[in-house]
């Protein structure tokens, strides 16, 4: 019997290193600026973000979609930008599809920053995106069914939404995804009841605009509130903003997918300040 040549050895399957409850290399980096001592990166890929400005604001390692969506809300100036950290533009273009932009540091000027990264919405990635970004079939496959399964073990596809990362609990992201986020906002959670109320008030802030007609024309899926309040200040701070957007897309064509989507998004913001009032003993 003749050896099998390479051409007919079977291939090995993209997914067979596939650890459902490995860690997602989602960190929680804290830098040291030369005048302050502030977090300058809440989440994302280890290196993704470098402080600037003082720590004023950050460049972030950036998709082409995410570059396109931050150039056209806050050239038109829509409604959302009021939502998003500001955008200072982009440095450069580091190739055809990746670019660094340059936004602002949610926790500057914070002392004692608390910070949470909440990924919104049922489903937390897109294929279709993945794709339009060149990313090839395979990875494309193999990074669609990884998040998958991240958002069937965690909370995503219960409550519309799940914990990625905070810091002052544990630092793995599939720790995260897999506790209970009422657990998770617990550690979390302000000393202050004024800074609770005021985290709770720029939610529904944020809640309103989402189930606005303004919010239709949007497709966010992956993107995150992120949640940013000051410890150590005597007078309540904090900032929510939305974050993330390398599956966003404001052409405002409604079909299925789209509707769906905004349907998770709404329900995921509901459901967080839902629970936000019960784990901070609002009345």
């Amino acid at each position: 019997m003749k050896a099998a040549s390479a051409d007919n050895r079977p291939r090995r399957s993209p997914f067979a290193d596939l650890d459902p409850m490995a860690p997602r290399h989602f960190t929680l980096a804290h830098h040291r600026l030369p005048q302050e001592d502030t977090f300058a990166q809440v989440g994302g890929h280890t290196g993704s973000f470098q402080p600037c400005d003082n720590g004023h604001a950050l460049i972030k390692n950036s998709s082409l979609t995410e570059y396109q969506f931050y150039e056209k809300v806050f050239k038109d100036r829509l409604p959302i930008c009021q939502f998003m950290p500001k955008y200072y533009g982009a440095l450069r273009s580091r190739s055809a599809d990746n670019f660094q932009i340059k936004i602002e540091n949610l926790s500057q000027g914070m002392t004692a920053p608390g910070i949470m990264d909440v990924k919104i919405g049922c489903r937390s990635f897109s294929y279709g995106q993945l794709r339009k970004q060149g990313v090839k079939r395979g990875r494309a496959c193999y990074k669609s069914l990884r998040m998958f399964i991240s958002d069937k073990l965690s909370s995503s596809r219960d409550l519309g939404f799940r914990i990625v990362s905070h810091n002052k609990g544990v630092k793995s992201s599939a720790q995260y995804g897999l506790m209970d986020p009422a657990i998770s906002i617990k550690q979390f959670s302000p000393l202050l009841l004024s800074t609770k109320k005021l985290i709770i008030n720029e939610l529904c802030k944020l809640l309103e605009f989402v189930e606005s007609p303004y919010f239709n024309r949007y497709s966010l899926i992956g993107t995150s509130v992120l949640i940013c309040f000051d410890e150590h200040s005597a007078v309540p701070v904090a900032r929510v903003k939305l974050i993330d957007f390398a599956h966003a897309n404001s052409d405002g064509i409604n079909d299925d997918k789209r509707i769906k989507n905004i349907k998770n998004f709404r329900y995921g913001v509901r459901r967080l300040i839902r629970l936000l009032n019960t784990s901070f003993e609002i009345s």
